[in-house]
């Protein structure tokens, strides 16, 4: 109950990151913009990121999907990343939980959930308290 509790708090954490990053004008989201642009437009489904020798294309496939479901946007595109990110907190918990039991894997998956819009960005603005935990 407790667990199911959690991802519905993150799920809504990190909607509210992908709807305030919809706009986002970094060059590493905008690959993923155009690679899952492509896909959903009935493109190749390429091994790796634009040009680039590494980085698989599965985010970005995911992210087509929703770009197909809700149009090519934004938010649809940042719809793969908030997927990801909701299984990594699933992935944290039954990895803590199974390392040091019940309470280390609800600490652990807390400690997920617990960011800010402005950590949605892959490079962090300032340093708080919360970068510091991570």
């Amino acid at each position: 109950m407790i667990v199911a509790a959690m991802l519905v708090l993150a799920a809504g954490v990190r909607l509210f990151g992908a709807w305030c990053w919809r706009f986002n004008l970094n060059l590493d989201s905008g690959v993923v913009a155009l690679m899952a642009k492509h896909m959903a437009e009935g493109g190749s489904l390429p091994v790796f990121f634009y040009g680039q020798a590494y980085m698989g294309s599965l985010e970005p496939a995911v992210s087509a999907f929703f770009c197909k479901v809700f149009g090519v946007t934004g938010f649809a595109v940042n719809l793969g990343t908030v997927f990801f990110s909701l299984l990594l907190v699933l992935v944290v918990y039954f990895w803590a939980r199974d390392i040091g039991g019940y309470k280390a894997g609800i600490a652990s998956a807390v400690f997920c959930i617990i960011v800010g819009p402005e950590k949605y960005s892959n490079t962090l603005k300032t340093f708080d308290i919360s970068s510091s935990l991570l």
